[in-house]
């Protein structure tokens, strides 16, 4: 079969792992920290709605503490620019098999941020993110096409 089919509204259903760590390495502030902990990182309130073509992914946040800002990334593991929650990154994003993997640092020249694997589990289409450390599950809202 073909790559993931990412496209459409998910939502935040269970967040593992060290949600303070993966913060902190991602460079965010105490503040928003604490924010984040206090709406257990997102489960029930974090919508992304996701659009994906051969050359990009556009992942959009509603709720959460990263509400409202839209990240554009690159398929072809090149270096790319975003606004990420934390301010500017570069993003190297490829498919490997079928899961999207996306290498991130600081444009500030900071060092390498936690790496992100998407890839779908089961039939009942339910996506999951790993990073170092932890994992997110969502659940496909509604069907979207390109």
């Amino acid at each position: 079969r073909g790559k993931a089919n990412f496209n459409g509204k998910w939502k935040l259903v269970r967040s593992e792992g060290e949600g303070e760590a993966f913060l902190v390495d991602c460079g965010m502030g105490w503040a928003m920290r604490r924010a984040a902990a206090a709406i257990c990182y997102g489960v029930g309130k974090l919508f992304q709605t996701i659009q994906i073509d051969d050359l990009k992914i556009s992942i959009t946040n509603e709720g959460g503490s990263g509400g409202g800002r839209t990240m554009i990334m690159t398929l072809d593991g090149k270096a790319c620019d975003i606004l990420g929650p934390t301010g500017a990154m570069v993003s190297n994003t490829k498919w490997e098999g079928k899961a999207l993997v996306s290498e991130m640092k600081k444009k500030d020249g900071g060092g390498p941020l936690p790496t992100m694997t998407r890839y779908m589990e089961g039939a009942d289409g339910a996506r999951r993110k790993d990073f170092e450390g932890g994992v997110q599950a969502f659940l496909r809202q509604g069907l979207m096409s390109c």
